[in-house]
C-alpha cells in the first residue's frame, strides 16, 4: 500500500526533523481529506511553506505557518509547533501523519508560547507516567516505559537508529523463535537501568546509549526479537565501553578554561542564529519585493544553491569540537581536543575570507547583513579563549 501524500516524503521529514532538534526549522500545516498535511524548510520562510502547501491541496483547511521543533530534554517522541495561531483538531490530525516517522506526539503552541493543543500516545503517556503495564500487555512491551522513563539528553537518537546495525548483523543473529520474549525484556531493562548511571557518569554519551536504549526497545515491542538481541548486544558494548572511558579519568575534572570555553560555544552558537534569522529575512523581504516577476520561480533555487552552502560552510562543527573539549576528563586530550576545534576556527576564517556572495549578501539592498563582520570577529574572539 502507497504512503499516503502528507505534503513531504517521510526520509525528508525525518531528515528535518533530526535538524529541528538543533535549531527550529520553518514549518507550514493544514488538514486535507481528515489527515495533516505538512511541509518543512531550514530556509523557506514559513508563509512561503503555507501558500505551497495551498497550492499542493486545494482543499486544505485550517493553512497555520510558523517553526517546527523537536525539543529532546522535553520529549524526544514530541513534535512542537509553534504557529500564527491554533486551529482545534490539528494537533490530532498531525500526529497520524507524523508517527510513520518516529514521532508520536505532537503540541501546538501560539506565538507568545502558550499550549493551545497536545495529542499524545496513550500508552506512552501512561508509560512517562510511571503506570504499570496492564496485565493482558505482552512481556516485550514491558521495556517501553523504563526506556521513556530515562533523562532526555541533547541529542535525541534518530527513531530508526538501530535499523543499520540490525542489517548488519542480521545474518548473524539467532533465529527468533531461539529468542525467549521475557529473557530479553528482563535483559534489557537491567541495561537501562544501567544506562541511568552512564549518563550521570558522562552526559556526552546520552544520546548513543538512549539511541540503543530505544532501538532495542522498539524491536522487542514489535516482535522482531532478532534485530532486539542485536539492538541489546549493541548496549551492552556501548556501556561496557563508556564504563572502561570512565575508570582512568579517577574523577578527573573538565578543562580548568571551562566556564570561557562554555562561553566560546555560546558564542558561536549565537552568531549562526543570528545569520540564520538575517538570511531568512533577507529571503521573506525578496520573494516579496519579486512575486509579480518572473524571477520569483528562481529565487527558491536560487537560495538553495548560492546561500544555504553558506550554513554548510559554517556548521554546528566547532559547537562539537567545543563539547567535545569540554567534555573531556582526560588531560592527555586535552591538547589535541583544543587543536581541532582551533584548526576548525581557522577553516571557517578562511572560508569567510574566500566566498563572494558573503560580501555579495552583505550589501544587499534589501536587508542590512554584516555576515562577514560578525563572523570573522566572533571567531577572532574565539581564537583568543580556545586553550
Amino acid at each position: 500500500m502507497a504512503d499516503l501524500d502528507i505534503g513531504m516524503e517521510k526520509a525528508v521529514l525525518k531528515k528535518l526533523l533530526g535538524v529541528s532538534k538543533k535549531d527550529p526549522v520553518h514549518c507550514a500545516v493544514g488538514v486535507s481529506k481528515g489527515m495533516g498535511v505538512i511541509l518543512l524548510d531550514k530556509i523557506k520562510p514559513s508563509k512561503t511553506l503555507s501558500k505551497d502547501l495551498e497550492k499542493k491541496f486545494a482543499d486544505i483547511k485550517n493553512p497555520r505557518w510558523g517553526t517546527a521543533s523537536v525539543d529532546v530534554e522535553e520529549d524526544p517522541k514530541l513534535v512542537i509547533l509553534i504557529l500564527n495561531k491554533p486551529a482545534p483538531g490539528l494537533a490530532r490530525a498531525l500526529k497520524k501523519s507524523l508517527k510513520p516517522a518516529g514521532y508520536s506526539k505532537v503540541e501546538i503552541r501560539d506565538e507568545e508560547g502558550n499550549v493551545a493543543e497536545t495529542e499524545g500516545d496513550e500508552e506512552e503517556e501512561q508509560a512517562e507516567a510511571g503506570a504499570a503495564p496492564t496485565s493482558q500487555a505482552p512481556a516485550e512491551e514491558q521495556p517501553q516505559a523504563a526506556a521513556q522513563q530515562q533523562p532526555p539528553e541533547e541529542t535525541a537518537a534518530a527513531p530508526d537508529q538501530a535499523a543499520p546495525a540490525e542489517e548488519q548483523t542480521q545474518a548473524a543473529a539467532p533465529p527468533a523463535q531461539q529468542e525467549d520474549p521475557a529473557a530479553l525484556t528482563k535483559e534489557l531493562t537491567d541495561l537501562i537501568k544501567q544506562v541511568v548511571a552512564a549518563i550521570g557518569a558522562d552526559p556526552s554519551r546520552g544520546a548513543t546509549l538512549k539511541g540503543l536504549a530505544a532501538g532495542a526497545t522498539t524491536d522487542l515491542k514489535s516482535g522482531d526479537l532478532a534485530g532486539a538481541r542485536s539492538g541489546i548486544d549493541a548496549l551492552r558494548a556501548a556501556l561496557a565501553q563508556a564504563s572502561a572511558a570512565a575508570a582512568p579519568a579517577n574523577g578527573a575534572g573538565g578543562p580548568p578554561n571551562a566556564p570561557a570555553l562554555g562561553k566560546a560555544k555560546l558564542a558561536w552558537t549565537a552568531a549562526r542564529k543570528k545569520m540564520e534569522s538575517e538570511l531568512d529575512k533577507l529571503h521573506a523581504e525578496m520573494t516579496d519585493h519579486y512575486k509579480d516577476s518572473a524571477f520569483a520561480t528562481q529565487l527558491d533555487q536560487v537560495f538553495s544553491t548560492k546561500i544555504e552552502p553558506i550554513l554548510t560552510g559554517l556548521d554546528e562543527t566547532l559547537s562539537e569540537k567545543l563539547d567535545a573539549v569540554l567534555s573531556n576528563t582526560d588531560p592527555s586530550q586535552h591538547d589535541k581536543l583544543v587543536a581541532d576545534a582551533r584548526q576548525t576556527i581557522s577553516q571557517y576564517e578562511s572560508y569567510l575570507e574566500g566566498e563572494p556572495m558573503i560580501a555579495k549578501l552583505d550589501s544587499n539592498p534589501f536587508v542590512p547583513l554584516a555576515i562577514q563582520k560578525t563572523m570573522t570577529a566572533t571567531l577572532a574572539a574565539l581564537s583568543r579563549v580556545v586553550a
